[in-house]
């Protein structure tokens, strides 16, 4: 039997090289299982739904639940008045009941569809946007640090983690 010792660290404690290693290093530890989970998950509480995604074409597909107009009510409901999305649902919902009182019933069916499309549109915009801004931050230095220090992981002075 022989005995290794090795001297461990804290991220803190590394020198400004072996931090600089650790980052490179896990520079994709706030990415794995699902980052993307808690914006699906924000967008189920208004009622609707992102089918997929890809920010490389910037692409995005979703529907709504129970319609547009729940949808923005729920915007409403959940969302800060200074969010994008709350702007968005404000005006659909205007736009909305303007319609109601100045369009025809036959001729509402069809505005209201072409313009609840958009307003779909529009939202899965917001949560494209959303889903590059988290992913940004995820993969930044300071959201890495923040993941390696919050979880007291220990490293080897080369950055490497120790296990």
């Amino acid at each position: 039997m022989r005995t290794i010792r090795t001297k461990v660290y804290k991220f803190n404690e590394l020198n400004k090289e072996g931090q600089q290693k650790a980052l490179e290093n896990y520079q994709d530890i706030n990415v794995f299982h699902y980052w993307w989970e808690d914006i699906y998950l924000d967008i189920q509480v208004i009622e609707a739904h992102i089918e997929s995604f890809d920010l490389d074409r910037k692409e995005i597909t979703g529907k709504f639940y129970n319609g547009g107009y729940t949808t923005a009510k729920n915007i409403i409901e959940h969302h800060g008045e200074n969010c994008d999305t709350y702007l968005l649902a404000k005006q659909f919902i205007i736009e909305f009941e303007e319609a109601e009182k100045e369009i025809r019933v036959e001729d509402f069916y069809d505005y209201f569809n072409d313009r609840e499309k958009q307003f779909l549109n529009d939202l899965l915009k917001c949560y494209l946007k959303m889903l590059e801004i988290d992913l940004e931050y995820r993969l930044s230095s300071e959201a890495i640090k923040e993941t390696l220090v919050a979880n007291e992981y220990e490293f080897l002075s080369t950055g490497k983690m120790f296990s």
